[in-house]
């Protein structure tokens, strides 16, 4: 129960993750996943959204102001992009990235595996929205561990809450507290063997 509990809010976020601030640093630039052999060591650009609750993204490109500079009308200077994206609640536990060329004004995906970019969402979610078109399936392992002990921890104080409860009301009632059988007058349960509770 607490692993579905945990991924479900692994990916909740992406919801709301188009809302995050963006925020732009041209300073100490660095590319946020180590980037494709044939591309710049470093961006000359870096870009972080930040400020919604379970996801942070992280972006960097290499040429993107000479690219303005040019109005997206020279097709030979290259543009690389690259962005990280990591969701969860209470801890970011899962992430993905996204890698594409660009020249003049078309954008060519860099293909990556389907564990770095996650799955794909249908239109109908997406929604125009680049936080999400994909789910992301690459496990943040202290964030997923540290969200999985949190479930775990609440599913089971409220499988305990409840069995409490209900140990409690039929101990009220007269009746066997493990199996519900009548122990008017009994000192132990005929039925599953259970003594009494003596208060």
């Amino acid at each position: 129960m607490a692993i579905p509990l945990a991924l479900l809010f692994s990916w909740i976020p992406m919801l709301w993750a188009h809302r995050a601030a963006y925020h732009t640093n041209d300073g100490d630039a660095g590319w946020p996943e180590p980037p494709p052999a044939d591309w710049p060591a470093q961006p000359d650009t870096a870009n972080s959204f930040s400020g919604v609750w379970g996801a942070h993204v992280e972006g960097a490109a290499h040429n993107l102001g000479k690219l303005a500079e040019t109005r997206r009308q020279d097709p030979t200077v290259i543009v690389h992009w690259m962005s990280r994206w990591e969701f969860g609640v209470p801890f970011r536990s899962v992430s993905r990235v996204a890698m594409s060329t660009q020249a003049g004004r078309t954008i060519t995906p860099t293909p990556i595996s389907m564990w770095q970019t996650g799955l794909q969402t249908p239109n109908w979610f997406r929604g125009g929205l680049a936080a999400r078109e994909f789910v992301p399936v690459r496990p943040i392992w202290w964030g997923l561990l540290a969200n999985w002990l949190i479930f775990a921890g609440l599913v089971w104080g409220g499988v305990a809450a409840i069995s409490s409860l209900r140990k409690t009301r039929r101990r009220r009632r007269g009746l066997c507290e493990g199996c519900g059988y009548v122990m008017a007058g009994l000192a132990t349960c005929p039925e599953c063997g259970l003594g009494r509770h003596v208060s």
